[in-house]
C-alpha cells in the first residue's frame, strides 16, 4: 500500500494584482491546456493571495512536486512561459487549481487561483479576506 502523503492547506489574504491574469487565462494555447488537463475552463483572471508564513513553508514544499505541466509557447512575436498547476479545494466549496508561472512579477508569498467561477462573487470575497486552500494531489 502507497503511503499517504500529508495533506497541503494554505492559507492567504486576498489582494488586487496587476490584472494580467485574464489576459493570459484567455489566450486559446493556455486555455486549451486548462480545459484538457484541468477538467474546466477557467474564469478569465485569478484570484490573488498573499500567504501567511506557515504557507509560504508548504508552498515551497509543493513548488518541488511535478504539478500538472502548462507548456509554454510563441506566438511568432512573443514567448509566452510555461506553469505547472495543483488541483485543489477552494474554501471546502469550489474546486480549482493553483497556477504557478515560471515567470511572475510577484513574490514567493503569492498564489494565484484558478477556477471555473469568478471566486470574488461566488465566495463573496473582498481583498483582504482570508482564504483556504486544500491542495487535493501533488
Amino acid at each position: 500500500m502507497a503511503a499517504k502523503h500529508e495533506r497541503i492547506r494554505l492559507k492567504g489574504r486576498v489582494f488586487s494584482g496587476f490584472g494580467e491574469g485574464g489576459f493570459y487565462v484567455t489566450l486559446e494555447h493556455y486555455r486549451k491546456q486548462f480545459k484538457e488537463k484541468l477538467g474546466f475552463d477557467p474564469y478569465p483572471g485569478t484570484l490573488n493571495l498573499r500567504l501567511d508564513a506557515d504557507s509560504m513553508k508548504a508552498k515551497k514544499t509543493l513548488a518541488a512536486k511535478n504539478g500538472i505541466r502548462i507548456e509554454p509557447y510563441s506566438d511568432g512575436q512573443k514567448c509566452y512561459c510555461g506553469a505547472k498547476c495543483f488541483m485543489v479545494l477552494i474554501e471546502g466549496k469550489i474546486r480549482g487549481a493553483i497556477v504557478m508561472p515560471e515567470v511572475t512579477r510577484y513574490g514567493d508569498d503569492v498564489v494565484e487561483l484558478l477556477a471555473p467561477v469568478y471566486l470574488r462573487s461566488a465566495l463573496k470575497l473582498r481583498d483582504s479576506d482570508q482564504v483556504t486552500v486544500e491542495i487535493l494531489d501533488y
